[in-house]
């Protein structure tokens, strides 16, 4: 697993643990591969026929695992990504995936250039050493607004 699917997963297990309801119907690695996320719906779908719901760590996979549930004929489980990408913004607009949660990648870039130069310039760093920034869900109603990995108005 890279290192950047560690945090969404972790934090979705941790919560899925903490709630009750709907029965875990397993997790798998797809590394960041449409094919392997392919490949890894196709055995939950086997090991889970009841299957409701999928929540992808990234949108590459909740991708691949959207082509495989088609390919299976189930249109009714609901694919959830995470990213915020323009190839999921698209499926969903076309009435694939539900939804993904726009990470602002964008956002976080220019905070980090600013951070870095005000470092650079004025040896001045951030008031708090982890920062936090909203993410927004992106679904039917404003994904028409998304635009590589950024909402426009």
């Amino acid at each position: 697993m890279r290192h950047q699917c560690r945090h969404p997963l972790q934090g979705l297990s941790r919560r899925h643990r903490r709630l009750s309801g709907p029965e875990d119907g397993g997790a798998a690695i797809g590394q960041l591969e449409p094919d392997r996320g392919y490949a890894k719906m196709e055995s939950i779908l086997q090991a889970n026929p009841d299957i409701k719901g999928v929540i992808s760590g990234n949108d590459t996979m909740a991708m691949g695992a959207h082509a495989a549930l088609a390919a299976a004929g189930r249109k009714d489980v609901i694919v959830v990504g995470f990213d915020g990408s323009n190839d999921v913004r698209d499926s969903i607009a076309s009435g694939g995936i539900k939804a993904t949660v726009l990470q602002p990648a964008y956002a976080q870039a220019q905070m980090a250039v600013e951070q870095a130069n005000d470092f650079i310039k004025n040896k001045k760093s951030p008031a708090e050493e982890k920062q936090l920034m909203d993410c927004v869900l992106i679904n039917g109603d404003n994904a028409a607004k998304l635009e590589t990995f950024a909402l426009t108005n």
